[in-house]
C-alpha cells in the first residue's frame, strides 16, 4: 500500500488497450494501474525509458502514481503522456514526484495531444518552483477537450524564462476562459515566452485585463502569435500589455491574427 501523490482516470478502454508513457529522470516510481498490478520501478539513469502496461479487461481504469525524481536529463522532459488519447482526467500533484527548481523542458509536450484529456487539478504542479527555459512549452497543446484551466496552475513559478509558456495550450479548442492571474507572479520579458500561449484556442472569447500585468520590459517574438486564430475573441483590455516598454524583434509579431470577431482595438493598446 502506498499514498498516491498523482492519478489519472482513462476514458473507456477496449480489452488489451495499452496505455503507455516516458520517464527521463532517475528515481523510484511506484503505479498502481488500478486492476489490481501495482509495479515498483527503480530508475538509476536519466535515460529515456518508456514504461507500458496492458489492461486484459476492458473499463475505465484509475491510475495512481507516487515517488522521487532524483535525477534529470537535462534536454528531455520529465514525463511525458504524449499522444496518449486514454487519458480523461488528471488528478494531485505531479510536481510532488517531479518537484524542486524548475529545469529546462521540464514538463515540455507531457500531455501534448492528449485529446481526451477534459479535467486538470490546480495543484498539478505543486512543489515546482523558480523559471527555466521552455518549462511549460506545448504542455497542453492541441488538448482539444480541455475544459478550464484552474487558478493557481502556475503559483510556484516566478519571474520569467524563454520560452516558458510557448505553446502551452495552443489549439485548446474547447476552453473559453483564462484565469485572471494565471500568470501573477511573471514579472520579467523574455524571448518568446508567451509565443502561441493561447493560439487556435477558438472558443476564447475574453482575455483577463490583468492576465499580464506584472510582466515588464522588452523580448524578442515575446507575444508572437500569442492570441492567434482565437476567432471567438470579441474584445482586447485596453491595459493587457501595460507592462511592457521599449521594442523588440516580432515582440507582437501576429498577436491576434485571425482574431476575426474582434471589432476594436484599444486606443492605448501600445
Amino acid at each position: 500500500v502506498f499514498t498516491p501523490e498523482f492519478t489519472i482516470k482513462t476514458i473507456n478502454m477496449e480489452p488489451n488497450t495499452t496505455f503507455d508513457f516516458t520517464i527521463s529522470a532517475a528515481g523510484n516510481y511506484t503505479i498502481d494501474w488500478g486492476d489490481g498490478i501495482i509495479e515498483n520501478i527503480a530508475k538509476d539513469t536519466v535515460e529515456y525509458e518508456t514504461i507500458s502496461h496492458t489492461y486484459t479487461d476492458g473499463g475505465v481504469y484509475t491510475i495512481r502514481m507516487a515517488g522521487d525524481a532524483t535525477d534529470y536529463d537535462a534536454y528531455s522532459a520529465a514525463i511525458q503522456f504524449r499522444d496518449n488519447e486514454y487519458i480523461a482526467e488528471l488528478g494531485d500533484s505531479l510536481g510532488a514526484i517531479f518537484g524542486g527548481p524548475a529545469r529546462m523542458y521540464m514538463f515540455q509536450d507531457t500531455f501534448s495531444n492528449c485529446k481526451n484529456l477534459t479535467t486538470i487539478p490546480a495543484t498539478l504542479f505543486d512543489g515546482v518552483v523558480g523559471m527555466a527555459s521552455q518549462l511549460f512549452k506545448y504542455t497542453f497543446n492541441n488538448c482539444v477537450n480541455l475544459k478550464e484551466i484552474p487558478d493557481g496552475l502556475f503559483d510556484g513559478v516566478s519571474g520569467g524564462a524563454d520560452e516558458m509558456f510557448a505553446g502551452t495550450f495552443n489549439n485548446c479548442a474547447s476552453l473559453t476562459e483564462i484565469p485572471d492571474k494565471l500568470f501573477e507572479k511573471i514579472d520579467t520579458a523574455s524571448y518568446a515566452m508567451f509565443y502561441s500561449t493561447f493560439s487556435g484556442c477558438e472558443n476564447l472569447t475574453k482575455i483577463p485585463s490583468d492576465l499580464f500585468r506584472n510582466v515588464t520590459g522588452s523580448a524578442q517574438h515575446l507575444y508572437n502569435q500569442t492570441f492567434s486564430g482565437c476567432t471567438s475573441l470579441t474584445s482586447i483590455p485596453e491595459n493587457l500589455f501595460a507592462g511592457v516598454s521599449g521594442s523588440a524583434d516580432y515582440m507582437f509579431g501576429g498577436t491576434f491574427r485571425g482574431c476575426k470577431s474582434l471589432t476594436s482595438i484599444p486606443e492605448n493598446l501600445f
